[in-house]
């Protein structure tokens, strides 16, 4: 059985497989910009799709890592939204989960902007929640923690942050809003093979993706990164993505 052989080898990532992921997102955010200036209300959310596989073919092939995720309005609080089958509106939020491949390796990027531009009060609120946390857990990644301990401190500092800004009742459960890991392995797969209970190495490639999904505001919100283990502070290879509030607004009001 070569399994464990084959699984160690692949959670520690070459220079060379580094590089093709660092490829696959750079090919990845040159899509997600298409989508981004093409967003308007009245779009279908599979438009979106289609337009993202379409920038994305190489020699006339589907490039994707996985199936694009487009979910606008309620659908955005749905995990892993299937259908794209809906129009987009006025006021919705979209929730974009994508990734190209560069030499078979993949990328995993989500973002969510405001269709209209400019992020209402609410979605303001969630939006903030979750990319404080985002930014907690790539800064808290460290050789020797394992995804549990990144994942147990996501659920932490969610709870902390909705109780912050008013979003839930201190007695609440988070796992009621935030109902998916915060992280995987990231390389030939897009969820690649690995064993959650090692401890993280130099050299493993992994996702960062907390989320807020509030259906009685029609508002999911998921800020996915992929970010490489060092031996000191983690690099995200994806830090080139805009996530910030104020730099999403300010692309949407040059479209």
């Amino acid at each position: 059985n070569v399994y464990p052989e084959i699984l160690s080898l692949r959670m520690v990532k070459s220079e060379e497989e580094i590089e093709h992921i660092r490829s696959a997102i750079a090919k990845t955010n040159i899509a997600l910009n298409k989508l981004v200036y093409t967003m308007k209300p009245g779009l279908y959310e599979y438009e979106l799709a289609d337009m993202f596989e379409f920038t994305g073919r190489e020699k006339g092939k589907s490039n994707l890592a996985f199936n694009t995720i487009v979910g606008a309005g309620i659908n955005s609080t749905c995990l892993h939204y299937p259908t794209q089958d809906c129009k987009i509106k006025e006021g919705d939020i979209v929730l974009f989960d994508l990734g190209l491949r560069d030499s078979l390796y993949c990328a995993d990027i989500s973002r969510t902007y405001p269709v209209n531009g400019q992020f209402s009060q609410i979605q303001k609120k969630i939006y903030e929640a979750v990319l404080n946390c985002n930014k907690a857990v790539i800064a808290y990644i460290r050789e020797g923690l394992t995804i549990a301990d990144l994942q147990e401190f996501a659920c932490s500092f969610l709870k902390n942050e909705c109780v912050r800004l008013k979003l839930i009742d201190p007695s609440e459960d988070i796992r009621k809003y935030y109902i998916h890991n915060v992280s995987h392995h990231l390389g030939l797969d897009t969820h690649d093979i690995s064993d959650r209970k090692l401890p993280l190495r130099k050299g493993n490639v992994i996702t960062v993706e907390p989320g807020l999904y509030f259906p009685e505001y029609q508002c999911g919100v998921r800020i996915e990164d992929d970010v490489l283990v060092t031996s000191g502070r983690a690099e995200v290879l994806s830090d080139f993505i805009i996530k910030e509030i104020s730099d999403i607004e300010k692309l949407l009001k040059r479209k």
